[in-house]
């Protein structure tokens, strides 16, 4: 979000361009400064057709935070600590009683799973991104 006001402040015209034209979050059961997505969808929709050139610098900054989330994090590694975290789970209900002696369920997704769902994903914003457009 650093990235989006340093840009306006680089580029004060294009703040100009899109001021007025953003959707406002009043407050209610949550402050002015909490959006919900509700808010903040419209809100870099808006910032992305508006001002196109801070969309590339955007998709740049996602596909490094897409690179760095699966070099620091490899799929099996991943897979594991969500395995052990499921584990970590049924020890702790079982430990305070809030779980009968029943078989543990095990853990549900296995790494080809997830892979899919990646490939899956990839595959249909690719789709939508080739079609022209990622609203």
């Amino acid at each position: 979000f650093v990235a989006i006001i340093t840009w306006f402040v680089e580029y004060p015209d294009d703040w100009e361009r899109l001021r007025g034209n953003l959707p406002i979050n009043k407050p209610g059961k949550r402050p002015g400064y909490v959006p919900l997505a509700t808010h903040f969808n419209p809100t870099m929709s808006t910032i992305g057709s508006m001002v196109p050139l801070l969309a590339v610098a955007m998709g740049e900054m996602d596909r490094l935070k897409h690179t760095k989330q699966q070099v620091t994090h490899p799929l099996r590694e991943y897979v594991a600590e969500c395995k052990a975290e499921w584990e970590s789970y049924i020890r702790a209900f079982k430990g305070r009683g809030m779980v009968d002696d029943r078989p543990e369920p095990p853990y549900p997704y296995t790494e080809s799973m997830v892979q899919d769902f990646i490939d899956r994903s990839a595959a249909q914003w690719m789709s939508r991104a080739m079609q022209g457009g990622l609203a």
